[in-house]
């Protein structure tokens, strides 16, 4: 180890690592920096982030204009609800905003779109002959 205190774990020194705090998410107090040379006594991943309920939805209608031709509506709505999403808090232990969060998720997005569909279909008489509809020149269906 070098000294790197950006990617260096900490050690835990209290048992409640959390604070009830809405964007100092963490409590600075339960961590230290470990002596130089060291790992520190936390493991990987042991202090998890605020959650981000997110509820995504879209809904589409397709109508028929004729045989081959249709229009379809969509419309697709991202964070419904259109809840805060916290992002992670700072995790640099170096950092003088160590445990806060600084930046939001995206909010409520709305988005509609139009679609016009055209069907294509090749004919049948170039792959079958007509009389006793056989595949012709070897081309299977």
């Amino acid at each position: 180890l070098t000294g790197n205190t950006t990617t260096q774990r900490p050690n835990q020194i209290q048992s409640n690592v959390y604070n009830a705090g809405f964007l100092n998410f963490l409590n600075t107090a339960a961590f230290a920096e470990p002596a130089f040379g060291t790992y520190g006594n936390m493991g990987t991943y042991s202090v998890r982030g605020p959650g981000t309920p997110e509820l995504d939805l879209s809904v589409y209608r397709t109508f028929r204009l004729r045989e081959r031709l249709s229009l379809q509506f969509r419309g697709e709505a991202f964070n419904l609800p259109n809840n805060f999403l916290r992002s992670s808090p700072i995790a640099n232990l170096a950092s003088s905003t160590f445990g806060q969060i600084t930046s939001a998720g995206a909010p409520r997005i709305l988005q509609f779109s139009a679609k016009i569909v055209f069907l294509m279909r090749e004919p049948v008489s170039r792959y079958f002959s007509r009389s006793r509809g056989r595949c012709v020149a070897g081309r299977a269906w």
